[in-house]
């Protein structure tokens, strides 16, 4: 996967890196020139022929996630006898959504039970879908899910940062932009660019400034008043104490923080993953909550999938087969054992490794090198959709110095006088001893103080919770899984890639798109293509 390129000690990957110190621009398009996105996913498997009817078309799928619900998809079409092994009673594993009646049980936490009123959902693991994830919008497509937008980023949320005034994060946007803009464009005019530029390109250059960051005629971020383009549209970048043309007239256009408040509030960091290739609009979604990807791969492969089946152990056999034990939940717990020709291990790295089997020396140092990261979230039931109609904010998330870092607004049911279920915190291990490592109780009580300072209507409004911690999740123990540098995550996937004698690893984390849905799609037709390649060549 990594072909090394313009000199003999440079990795694809070292590449990136170093082209990273020029933006994010330069890494994208470093990426789509060695074709990296088009190598990594992709939706139509270019297979032909079909398993061989007699022999080698029996795979034990370890999990039923998305990665192990795809490859038995994709091995079934082309007729391999399959058997997903899945230890919950559910399919989708990280792609889980909390309805009104869920329940689990966290290690060494208590018991949860899901209130939510009927129709009300928390996409606990994946909540969104990038639009050139063609893998996963390939799926939707041909299971038949509908989708819907998610709205990742609105300008009209807020930013809050403690000691410093509460922002709508089109004032942060506005600001910064006026200000860079103001800067470069008088770096330009004295001619001290690095880069030379002809009088005629300095003046484009300049003029782009000037519309960029609606400087004034000396090139001055306006410090009051409205800097609206045209005077019969009201259109001031950093937006209105009234909206424009509401009871009331024109409204008052908010004015600019200094710059060194600024900068010294650290707003600006809040926002940098709207650069992110994989974060950028249009996002989308399902309909009715992500694992409705989950149900649509189970419907199509009914009793493949055996649920509250326990994988104890992974063995070879001596005919050069696999032979893997089991719980069987069905069945009060008894032990059981499913041989086959080959085992796609599509469980997460940190379980694998636990688990008694005859793995490659190699291959069980690569497992030992990923490292369970952890996540935690919450949704937030409230009676009225207060951020809609108090606050004018529909979808997109607002971020906070706090540990609950941000909270998402529901991306459906816009402008419905019902409930709604808010993200009301999505933290990405930052928080984990001061929310995950806590009761459902204190997670709760916790969430809702600290957004109440966003939305001072939280006490109020506020009626239940549901809450995950993902390094607590039974059969998971971590939401995706990192590497500790590029070097290691290299070598890793050199091995785990490749098949180790009969066994096959799949999911994001031997991916490049690690913690997405994609990921695991991909991982999984790359599964499927080396088995089948393997059982066409005899």
């Amino acid at each position: 996967m990594r072909d090394r390129i313009s000199s003999p000690g440079l990795t694809r990957r070292q590449f990136l890196l170093r082209m990273a110190r020029y933006g994010g621009g330069a890494v994208l398009g470093s990426m789509f020139a060695l074709d990296l996105f088009a190598r990594e996913d992709r939706f139509h498997l270019p297979v032909s022929g079909r398993a061989p009817a007699d022999k080698n078309n029996r795979v034990i799928i370890l999990g039923g996630g998305v990665a192990g619900l795809c490859a038995a998809y994709e091995l079934g079409k082309l007729g391999y006898h399959c058997t997903i092994l899945e230890a919950r009673s559910r399919p989708g594993g990280r792609n889980w959504t909390i309805r009104r009646g869920t329940e689990e049980t966290e290690i060494g936490n208590s018991r949860q039970v899901c209130t939510f009123d009927e129709g009300q959902f928390l996409n606990a693991g994946p909540m969104r879908i990038a639009h050139h994830h063609t893998t996963t919008l390939g799926y939707c497509r041909e299971l038949g899910i509908p989708l819907t937008v998610f709205s990742n980023f609105n300008e009209g949320a807020y930013i809050v940062r403690a000691g410093y005034p509460k922002l709508r994060i089109r004032e942060v946007l506005a600001d910064m932009s006026g200000y860079t803009a103001e800067l470069l464009a008088k770096v330009i005019k004295r001619g001290e660019l690095d880069q030379a530029l002809t009088t005629a390109d300095r003046e484009k250059f300049i003029e782009y400034l000037r519309a960029e960051g609606r400087l004034n005629p000396q090139l001055i971020y306006p410090h009051s008043g409205d800097n609206s383009e045209l005077t019969e549209e009201r259109g001031h970048t950093r937006g209105y104490t009234q909206s424009p043309g509401a009871v009331g007239g024109l409204g008052a256009p908010t004015v600019p923080l200094d710059l060194e408040v600024l900068v010294k509030a650290g707003y600006a960091s809040s926002l940098d993953f709207m650069k992110d290739y994989n974060q950028q609009p249009t996002m989308l979604t399902p309909v009715g909550g992500m694992d409705r990807i989950a149900y649509g791969f189970a419907e199509k492969l009914g009793g493949v999938i055996r649920y509250n089946c326990l994988v104890n152990e992974i063995r070879r056999t001596g005919s050069g087969g696999v032979r893997v034990g089991y719980v069987d939940g069905n069945e009060g717990g008894i032990a059981r054992e499913l041989e086959g020709d080959y085992c796609v291990c599509a469980l997460p790295p940190n379980l694998l490794r636990k688990l008694p089997g005859d793995f490659a020396p190699a291959t069980a140092a690569a497992l030992r090198d990923a490292i369970p990261s952890s996540a935690g979230k919450i949704g937030l039931q409230f009676k009225r959709r207060f951020w809609e109609e108090d606050d004018d904010i529909y979808g997109g998330s607002s971020k906070t110095d706090d540990p609950i870092g941000q909270i998402y607004y529901p991306f459906d049911n816009y402008g419905s006088s019902g409930k709604g279920v808010v993200v009301g915190y999505y933290h990405f291990g930052e928080a984990k001893g001061l929310l995950d490592d806590q009761v459902p109780a204190v997670r709760e009580r916790l969430a809702l103080a600290q957004g109440a300072k966003i939305h001072p209507q939280y006490p109020a409004e506020f009626e239940n919770s549901f809450s995950v911690a993902w390094h607590r999740v039974p059969h998971n123990e971590s939401p995706w899984t990192l590497w500790k540098d590029g070097a290691t995550f290299d070598a890793a996937q050199k091995i785990l890639r490749a098949a180790d004698g009969p066994f096959y690893f799949t999911g994001d984390w031997t991916s490049d798109l690690v913690g997405w849905q994609a990921g695991a799609f991909v991982a999984a037709q790359r599964t499927v293509q080396a088995i089948h390649a393997r059982t066409q060549a005899g």
